[in-house]
Order: C-alpha cells, then sequence, then structure tokens
C-alpha cells in the first residue's frame, strides 16, 4: 500500500466510528440492503458506506447476504449486506 493512502486512512480513524454507527443503525431501519440503499438509510454519500462494510465485515458486525440486487446507476450486480446476528 502506497505510503499516502496509509496517510491517507490513519488522518480519518477518529471519523470511523460515527460512521460505523450510522451504517449499523440504517441496516437495523432497513434491514438489508446494497450499499446505495445504506447510504440513502443513512444519510451518508455512497462512497462512505462502501468504503465502509469491509471494516464492519472484519470486526463481524455485517456480513454479506446471499441476495444480490441490480443497481439502478451502473446496472451491475451488486452484493447485500446485512447485520451480523
Amino acid at each position: 500500500m502506497k505510503t499516502t493512502s496509509k496517510l491517507a486512512y490513519k488522518s480519518i480513524q477518529e471519523h470511523l466510528p460515527p460512521l460505523h454507527t450510522k451504517i449499523i443503525q440504517a441496516l437495523k431501519e432497513i434491514g438489508k440492503g446494497t450499499f446505495r440503499e445504506i447510504a440513502k438509510a443513512a444519510n451518508l454519500r455512497d462512497e462512505q458506506v462502501w468504503k465502509r462494510l469491509s471494516e464492519l465485515k472484519k470486526k463481524g458486525e455485517v456480513i454479506d447476504d446471499l441476495d444480490t440486487k441490480i443497481c439502478p446507476v451502473s446496472g451491475r450486480v451488486c452484493g447485500v449486506w446485512k447485520i451480523n446476528e
């Protein structure tokens, strides 16, 4: 990983817990969804959510659901996420 990438990631560390909390809360409200659906429910930008989902997965807080959906923006298949219960 590039040094600039590591520095950028380090600079956002203090902002991650509130983002994680918003994402988890949104998933509690909607049950499961794509990163775009979660972003909408959490009132966050798409990129704020998709970049955090892998972190939440590593922490064991969310999992990939077996469902997929077609993204209305890109027309490609998107994974669906839900809280790990």
